[in-house]
């Protein structure tokens, strides 16, 4: 529409048609018609009316048209970001919550042998994982398809909302990586106290046989010396 020389339009079918100087005079009227302008026929006057009504009309409507394209893809958006907030802080809950998981466990460095360290289980860190993973994913699909609608125009999503998303995907990658390394720990942890269990009930059977051999040794002695005093 922008394109189009509305005003230029509209005054020549105005000039043509309404002004005095398009109705000429009856001499005139037997004037012979220029060859381009022979195979036109002049409008009515009704037709001339709706003809001009609408080139008037046109540049109103196209920018109608233009705010309305703009303002339904804002609404689109706008619906969008009451969601897309609570999003954020609920992952970002979910995440501290998720640290605080991993975190939880003793201080390894001052634990006695009566105090079992506690460590994440894997099935634990794969449940929590998953959860994670889910509210990361689903919150950058609905930030890019908001950036996709955006996408071309001078409307866009504020950089804080960005930024935010961006840490907390970092956060999530950081947090995947040690909560596996803490699950390894465990795994290791509890695989050398069951050796160390196992070591100790080895040793404690071996004592006990040990006990009982002399016991058995003993016994067998005073057995002997009783049977010599007879």
């Amino acid at each position: 529409m922008e394109d189009l020389n509305v005003e230029e339009i509209k005054r020549q079918v105005l000039d043509t048609h309404f002004s005095p100087k398009s109705r000429p005079s009856s001499s005139a009227s037997n004037a012979p018609m220029p060859s381009l302008f022979a195979s036109y026929t002049k409008m009515d006057d009704f037709t001339a009316i709706v003809t001009a009504t609408v080139l008037h009309a046109l540049p109103n409507l196209n920018k109608l048209m233009r705010l309305m394209d703009i303002w339904s893809i804002r609404l689109l958006v706008l619906r969008k970001v009451p969601p897309l907030l609570a999003a954020l802080d609920d992952l970002d809950v979910a995440l501290k919550s998720g640290w605080t998981a991993i975190e939880n466990g003793m201080d390894h460095t001052h634990i006695s042998e009566e105090k079992i360290p506690e460590f994440l289980s894997r099935q634990s860190y794969e449940i929590i994982r998953n959860v994670l993973q889910d509210k990361v994913t689903t919150l950058g699909q609905d930030l890019d398809y908001m950036l996709d609608t955006l996408e071309g125009r001078e409307d866009t999503l504020p950089d804080d909302w960005l930024d935010r998303m961006e840490a907390l995907e970092h956060d999530y990658g950081e947090w995947v990586v040690s909560g596996d390394r803490k699950v390894r720990e465990g795994e290791w942890e509890r695989m050398a106290r069951a050796r160390r269990e196992e070591e100790a009930r080895r040793k404690q059977e071996a004592e006990e046989a040990e006990r009982l051999r002399l016991e058995a040794e003993q016994e067998a002695a005073e057995a002997m010396r009783l049977e010599q005093e007879q």
